[in-house]
């Protein structure tokens, strides 16, 4: 049931603002009455951005629900000052920027199971939108600022979570894509430079841009640094080539102007390329780094597709996640037994006296020393020890599938690729 602007006003409280792009900003309000439900209100900045909004209404009633795509409660054409405003569910977590900060603060590192839900997330968004829709849809500006962050329900930890829900959002500039239709037009790529794909994609978009952009926002969650050559690089190739142009003090173009960034390569850089020692722990895996390569993938034709990515990704991703999980709880009861031991060689070495120099063996451990206990449910033994088997089999499929698409085969492995 659609929240009304009447219901709205009758019912929601303003709290804060969360925060302003381009196009508007977000407020979130309060239930009266209802403690703990918000709503996160979308404002257009001024009346030139209307059409933008309408877009994004337009469209987001298009993809309809979905778990992890942004979810449109409601709205009010004719809001003040500036209408049409959005009624949007409320990620509490905020972006995929202030995620990633939190994560940094928390952890000091990107968990790679994190990344592993980020992925899946965004795969089974973009397969609803690519493959599932009447009328398929492209999104067109896939970024971290257009990722927001919930936190899952049951969560009850006291830190950030590690695999929260990852919704894709902002759909104002998302298009139809239907080639051969007229009724459909060609659409360009208008997304933000930061994340572009190859030049020869932007006039003529297709779903490949979002593979692109998924990967790309990969790369920058994960090494804080955008899949493009860096400016200064950039700038000192062309200068060599054009030393008339780039004068000193001269015609120099800033970092920052678009005219520019458009012309900068975009690079793919393995997750472990800038990996500082011991951040994160341990590397991040062969069949991540592999997969996540297979997004930016420079020829749209043989990029990976958002069916192929559910169909293999995901059920990997949760493998994987399982796993870590596993071993990260192990790891947990091992410091602990070892923090044990290291107390009790601490009592011998300073000679305490204990029940078991006198003799006896209590029959409870006493409060001040309580006895460790390590449990691992079969299950999750048994699923580790199945999960490392099997990481071998299916690096070696990934490796095939990688090779299907760059000859250019047809084959059941890339089955709905672009062409």
């Amino acid at each position: 049931m659609l929240l009304t602007p009447e219901a709205f006003k009758q019912d929601f409280e303003a709290l804060v603002d969360l925060g302003q792009g381009g196009d508007g900003k977000v407020s979130l309000f309060a239930h009266r009455r209802i403690e703990g439900r918000f709503v996160a209100v979308k404002f257009p900045l001024d009346s030139s951005r209307r059409r933008s909004f309408k877009n994004e209404i337009e469209n987001l009633r298009r993809i309809g629900a979905h778990d992890n795509i942004i979810e449109l409660l409601g709205w009010d054409k004719y809001g003040i000052p500036y209408g049409p405003q959005l009624y949007l569910d409320y990620c509490d977590i905020g972006d995929l920027l202030d995620y990633r900060d939190k994560l940094i603060s928390a952890y000091g590192y990107v968990p790679e199971d994190t990344v592993w839900k980020l992925f899946a997330d965004m795969s089974k968004a973009l397969d609803h939108m690519h493959h599932t829709l009447k009328v398929p849809m492209i999104h067109g500006d896939i970024k971290a600022d257009n990722i927001l962050v919930k936190t899952p329900s049951g969560f009850s930890g006291q830190t950030i979570p590690v695999v929260p829900v990852f919704k894709l959002a902002d759909f104002s500039r998302s298009s139809l894509y239907s080639p051969g239709d007229k009724n459909v037009p060609d659409s360009r790529w208008f997304g933000s430079l930061q994340y572009q794909p190859p030049l020869e994609e932007h006039e003529k978009q297709t779903p490949a841009v979002d593979i692109w952009g998924v990967g790309a926002t990969i790369q920058g969650f994960v090494l804080s640094i955008f899949p493009l050559q860096s400016s200064e690089e950039f700038l000192e190739q062309h200068a060599r080539r054009n030393p008339s142009v780039f004068r000193e003090g001269q015609n120099r173009p800033e970092r920052q102007d678009s005219c520019w960034w458009r012309y900068r390569p975009v690079l793919h850089r393995p997750l472990n390329s800038h990996r500082q020692p011991d951040i994160p722990p341990e590397p991040y895996s062969e069949p991540l780094e592999q997969w996540y390569a297979l997004c930016l993938q420079p020829d749209a034709r043989k990029r990976i597709t958002a069916s192929a990515l559910v169909e293999n990704v995901v059920p990997l991703a949760q493998r994987q996640m399982n796993i870590i999980q596993a071993q990260r709880v192990l790891k947990k009861h091992q410091e602990k037994l070892e923090q044990r031991k290291k107390e009790r060689q601490l009592r011998k070495d300073t000679k305490a006296p204990t029940n078991e120099d006198a003799g006896t063996r209590p029959r409870h451990a006493s409060p001040s020393s309580p006895r460790l206990s390590i449990h691992l449910d079969l299950d999750t033994i048994s699923g580790l020890q199945k999960a490392s088997s099997a990481d071998s089999n299916e690096l070696k499929n990934l490796k095939q599938y990688e090779a299907a698409y760059l000859d250019g085969t047809r084959g059941q492995e890339n089955k709905g690729c672009i062409s």
